[in-house]
């Protein structure tokens, strides 16, 4: 990661106007249309794009590149005891911001492959409003 920011190569990928990176072409990723956002939302989901280690290893998050993201997000009410993410899901589509409630992450067990074997999984954490 050092090496790759080092190099300056995070700051040369150019991605295909693609809907969500894990389709790759391949399958159809369901959309919906942008939601409207007010100033407090746009701020939240600027500051969870801005503090994702992930993200900025990939790409500098200029303020062009986070007006981009921001038009094309969407808001979405997630009923309790969704399962939005597996561990090890090649399919996970989509780029979640929690502006209220919270999620509860799992992982599977040592020796487990992730997404699969006996569905034993341990508890991690809480993730919350901003995360």
């Amino acid at each position: 990661r050092e090496k790759f920011q080092e190099l300056g190569l995070h700051e040369q990928l150019q991605f295909a106007n693609r809907k969500a990176v894990g389709a790759g072409g391949r399958r159809q990723v369901a959309t919906k249309p942008p939601s409207p956002k007010t100033p407090q939302e746009t701020a939240l989901i600027k500051d969870a794009l801005l503090q994702n280690m992930n993200l900025q290893t990939m790409l500098k998050l200029d303020e062009a590149r986070l007006e981009a993201v921001l038009a094309v997000l969407w808001k979405e009410v997630v009923p309790a005891g969704t399962e939005l993410i597996r561990e090890g899901d090649m399919t996970a589509d989509y780029f979640y911001v929690v502006q209220d409630g919270s999620f509860d992450v799992y992982i599977s067990d040592q020796g487990e492959e992730p997404g699969g074997g006996s569905g034993e999984s341990k508890y991690v954490s809480s993730i919350g409003a901003g995360g």
